[in-house]
């Protein structure tokens, strides 16, 4: 035998042995996909405790542990909560009747040409009144809410920042200043 058969002999059974191992581990593979998938469907047959009281998607009920979860609107939101239903209409409504600001209604919406808001969510006041209301007792921080205006109806189009506030009814609303930061900005910068 010469060194050339027997190089390509021990070739062929690494290959050989490769291939076993390769198709042992595929078919436990395989095996353990089945139980995972005939485990869960036997789950899903079983019939799950429900929680006493409304549906959680509804107003109110209550999660597996027992804790009531309570999904209505705070007649008084705290500083975190997001933007109300109600904040959202005024602050809506403020924009589309503010002389400097004039955000188009819904109804006569142009697309580009138009000055709409790209977005609402609210601003979080400084921390140290935060904690002065939350671990003091002190008074609750205003909520306000920053606004992303595209300013379609100016030339050229700017995209711009606003914080407008106090919340729920808005008296007035500034534009947003960083001091690293421009705003407004042009739109194709955005």
């Amino acid at each position: 035998m010469s060194e050339t058969t027997f190089t390509r002999t021990n070739r062929g059974r690494r290959w050989q042995i490769a291939t076993f191992f390769f198709l042992l581990i595929s078919i436990s593979l395989l095996i353990a996909l089945i139980v995972v998938a005939t485990d869960k469907d036997s789950k899903d047959e079983q019939p799950t405790q429900r929680a006493q009281g409304p549906s959680v998607c509804g107003q109110g009920g209550s999660n597996p542990s027992g804790n009531t979860i309570d999904l209505s609107t705070p007649t008084n939101p705290g500083p975190f909560h997001d933007l109300t239903e109600e904040e959202l209409k005024n602050l809506r409504q403020f924009l589309e009747n503010d002389p400097q600001i004039q955000a188009t209604p819904w109804s006569n919406f142009q697309g580009l040409p138009s000055s709409y808001i790209y977005m609402a969510d609210l601003w979080l006041p400084p921390k140290a009144d935060v904690l002065n209301f939350l671990d003091n007792g002190g008074q609750q921080p205003q909520r306000q809410a920053r606004v992303m205006m595209f300013r379609g109806d100016k030339n050229p189009p700017v995209v711009e920042e606003w914080i407008c506030g106090p919340l729920p009814e808005i008296t007035k609303c500034e534009m947003l200043s960083y001091p690293n930061r421009r705003n407004p900005v042009e739109f194709e910068v955005r």
